[in-house]
């Protein structure tokens, strides 16, 4: 079993203010990213801290990499969802999901240079995960959209069930 130290992870570089992280993830890499919006509010609290939002959309964010103690940053320009996760894709751009507006969850992708490439409408996301096996190059980062066409069947529920094949028909 390999033993990770999880320190690095969890301390955002002391130049960041950790009040204006939106969100937070470890890349395939295992590099650490920070999502910062510089404009914050904090409509409410949960387990006792304030919760940031952005103050209007769309904004421009910042991420922070640490790559193994080497620090870069990497603006978004025109985010225009409210962040809840995020990750990096292959090729260095990045993917986030959130909301517009109240009950408009959404998605959105950045290419490398940190403008927005496409913003579709998201069902349930149960979480990000880059370099899917999902065909679809707008979707490949994306592990649980309730509106995308299914890539791979799901994984038996126990060893008793077997997932069905396709109808060769």
């Amino acid at each position: 079993m390999t033993e990770v130290a999880l320190r690095p992870y969890a301390l955002l570089p002391r130049q960041y203010d950790e009040r204006k992280v939106l969100a937070i993830t470890i890349d395939p890499r295992g590099r650490a990213l920070w999502l910062i919006c510089p404009d914050v509010r904090f409509p409410r609290r949960r387990a006792g801290r304030d919760v940031p939002a952005p103050v209007g959309l769309p904004f421009d964010a910042l991420v922070v990499i640490d790559d193994g103690g080497r620090v870069r940053e990497r603006t978004l320009h025109g985010v225009a969802v409210n962040p809840k996760a995020f990750d990096a894709l292959p090729g260095g751009g990045f993917v986030l999901s959130g909301a517009m507006g109240p009950d408009a969850p959404s998605g959105q992708i950045f290419g490398p240079d940190g403008r927005s490439r496409r913003r579709f409408p998201l069902g349930g996301v149960s979480s990000i995960m880059p370099g899917s096996r999902c065909p679809a190059p707008h979707l490949a980062a994306l592990s649980s959209l309730a509106m995308a066409p299914p890539c791979l069947p799901p994984p038996p529920c126990d060893a008793r069930h077997r997932t069905p094949l396709p109808d060769p028909a």
